[in-house]
């Protein structure tokens, strides 16, 4: 009798459906960061600042690395080092918001925006944007995160971060129960020319996610393999 019942739990966990209700309890997953990349910069007094402020944000000292961007800012308005330093100030804030601070966290999306607004031509506003969705969706506003990942399409078509922000809306619109758009945001990375192996391999998991919840189980499976022999580093914390 005790066998049977073990036995007869066993398979029901094996069961498509079962997984199905697993998936849609897990705790919601973070979209990855897109980080502040260092470049070679001009040797000038905003610059001697910035790099100041760089070694405070790599020392995760982020109070002392907004003072002194915001000094570059008031100072050095015009320089060319004053557009990367709004978009780091969005950084620093999304680096202490780590802990839970919500306030913080808004601090970060409003800091993104702003340096958008301010500075729209830096090669670093699609990265912003992208970052400003990335808030609201850990908030809780996915309608608001996946407009901000459509900006970065429209507004800057050529950029890398086309692609990062489509795997961003697939992931939102799974959490928003809308599998079939997900589908199809994902599917587009997954056959892209252009997006990284890292997106694919990203994008491979959220696109199984999608089909199996749609309950699309043989492809799906498929998927998941793909992901376990191709990008296996993407299941450990999945």
């Amino acid at each position: 009798m005790l066998y049977a019942k073990a036995l007869s739990d066993m398979r029901s966990t094996q069961h498509p459906y079962y997984w199905k209700g697993m998936i849609a309890s897990f705790p919601r997953e973070m979209i990855p960061e897109a980080a502040f990349e260092e470049r070679e910069l001009p040797d000038t007094a905003a610059s001697v600042i910035f790099k100041k402020a760089v070694s405070s944000f790599k020392e995760k000292s982020y109070q002392n690395s907004i003072e002194q961007l915001k000094e570059i800012t008031v100072r050095f308005p015009k320089d060319d080092i004053t557009q990367l330093a709004y978009y780091l100030m969005g950084d620093c804030y999304s680096r202490m918001a780590e802990a839970g601070d919500e306030g913080l966290l808004k601090e970060a999306v409003s800091a993104y925006l702003l340096a958008v607004m301010t500075c729209p031509v830096s090669e670093e506003a699609p990265r912003g944007l992208y970052q400003a969705g990335r808030g609201l969706f850990i908030q809780g506003f996915y309608y608001e995160a996946i407009a901000q990942m459509n900006r970065i399409s429209t507004s800057y078509p050529k950029s890398s971060y086309v692609q990062k922000g489509m795997v961003a809306k697939g992931i939102i619109y799974f959490y928003q129960k809308k599998y079939r758009l997900s589908e199809s945001a994902l599917l587009k990375v997954v056959n892209s020319d252009t997006a990284s192996d890292l997106e694919k391999g990203l994008g491979t998991l959220w696109l199984a996610n999608s089909l199996h919840m749609e309950g699309e189980y043989a492809k799906a499976r498929e998927l998941y393999k793909a992901v376990e022999k191709g990008w296996p580093e993407h299941l450990e914390g999945s």
